[in-house]
């Protein structure tokens, strides 16, 4: 996990860094991980959802927004929804306000004009980065101009991954070969005694064999490229940080300056990752992976009157929305009276618009909410829409709907005002909508 800061007009800044080990056992499902998230790491608190008491204290500074970004995993990986969007979609469900977001990061982390390209040349040049290319053909070229490798499989749908060392990898690489997947030290050799033996078959086996390799070599270079970019901010100085555009916190260099002297061998190609998915769309500007958000956030903060007018008696609900938290403000029910024996006439829209607002016309108008309901920039109304029964007539029970929907717009008409922007959709999916813009 890494966090990286950034102002308007100011250089980003590496805060924060650090390797958990979760300790997962086999098997385990979304929800373990994000147990296991909140207990051992510092996430929630970096994510401003949490001040930090039960878990490790370690406090950022304030930011206005938190971006989330979940590392893409190869669907070789058994457990790649468990850390990929099902785990995004659970984390999201945790946020409490419009302040922090989750999303699923590019993948591509050493492609050209990527990361590594908006370091600067000085890092570029003493590491020997070497940048990715990827046409449409599904061919990587490992320098841009020279030597091409073709993958197994046609269709690439993840890269710069950490796949599982689960066994099951070697069987699956045969017809689908992901040049991301490291496979375990145990099956690695299996394969490689494999090879040997049937080298004399054929050469397509020893091409196949050559090819696997070479996917191999390729994707431990890129952890061994995302390893020593981490190293080399970690002991740059001033000169070296202003160059790469990039800054880390005193705090955090002497920190990990320190575990690597104890441990030479210490891991970071993990961290490196996270490292560069952090920055990736600050250098390089956003990216076309979609958020795992509602597409609308402003509707899905709202308060939501729900009414149901029956022939008897008309329910209705108050609910404070606060993306997927929801809280119920008010409820309640009172006789519906109608001056009128039809149910689609208009003294019959009048009578259910005048009850609604002697009973809920504070929920229905009132962005502020008074001194019962939160303040709100939206306030969203539902119809129930109801069906016949014994003694009410399906007829029946489509004019009373209409006529509801009928006075809940006029209204939404008259909270508004004349000013306000009209926009109506219907559709025969998600319903018909009627929204009035102030």
């Amino acid at each position: 996990m890494v966090a990286v800061d950034k102002e308007i007009g100011k250089s980003p800044v590496v805060v924060a860094a650090e390797n958990f080990d979760l300790g997962l056992k086999e098997r385990f499902t979304v929800a373990d991980v994000l147990l296991k998230l909140r207990q051992e790491t510092q996430l929630m608190s970096w994510m401003q959802q949490s001040t930090g008491e039960t878990q490790i204290q370690r406090r950022l500074p304030p930011v206005d927004r938190v971006i989330v970004h979940l590392e893409q995993m190869s669907s070789l990986n058994l457990y790649w929804q468990q850390f990929g969007s099902k785990l995004g979609s659970e984390l999201q469900k945790l946020v409490t306000d419009s302040t922090c977001i989750v999303k699923m990061s590019s993948a591509h982390l050493f492609r050209s004009g990527g990361v590594t390209h908006h370091l600067g040349d000085e890092i570029v040049n003493e590491l020997s980065l070497v940048p990715l290319c990827f046409d449409n053909k599904s061919k990587r070229t490992t320098q841009c101009s020279e030597k091409t490798v073709t993958q197994c499989s046609k269709k690439r749908r993840f890269d710069d991954v950490e796949p599982s060392s689960q066994s099951e990898n070697d069987s699956v690489c045969d017809t689908e070969t992901m040049s991301d997947v490291e496979p375990s030290s145990d099956s690695e050799s299996e394969s490689i005694r494999e090879t040997e033996s049937e080298s004399d078959t054929g050469d397509e086996t020893d091409s196949d064999y050559d090819q696997s390799s070479g996917m191999d070599v390729d994707y431990r270079k890129r952890k061994e490229m995302s390893a020593a970019i981490f190293r080399y901010l970690m002991v740059a100085d001033e000169d070296r940080q202003t160059s790469m555009g990039v800054s880390v916190v005193r705090e955090v260099q002497e920190q990990w300056r320190g575990r690597m002297e104890r441990n030479p061998n210490i891991k970071l190609d993990n961290v490196g990752d996270a490292l560069l998915h952090g920055l990736n769309d600050i250098l390089c500007g956003g990216s076309n992976y979609r958020q795992l958000v509602p597409s609308n956030v402003a509707l899905h903060c709202n308060r939501t009157v729900v009414v149901a007018v029956c022939p008897n008696c008309t329910y209705w609900c108050v609910i404070y929305c606060t993306w997927n938290i929801l809280t119920v403000e008010n409820l309640g029910c009172y006789m519906s009276l109608f001056n009128s024996k039809y149910y689609n006439s208009e003294q019959t829209v009048r009578d259910i618009s005048k009850s609604l607002m002697d009973n809920v016309g504070v929920a229905l108008t009132d962005l502020s909410g008074g001194e019962t309901y939160h303040d709100v920039n939206v306030i969203k109304m539902v119809v129930k829409q109801l069906k016949g029964y014994e003694g009410f007539k399906t007829e029946h029970a489509g004019a009373l709907t209409k006529s509801t929907v009928t006075a809940m717009k006029q209204i939404c008409d008259e909270a508004a005002g004349s000013n306000s922007l009209l926009t109506e959709k219907k559709d025969k999916i998600i319903g018909s909508s009627y929204i009035r813009k102030i």
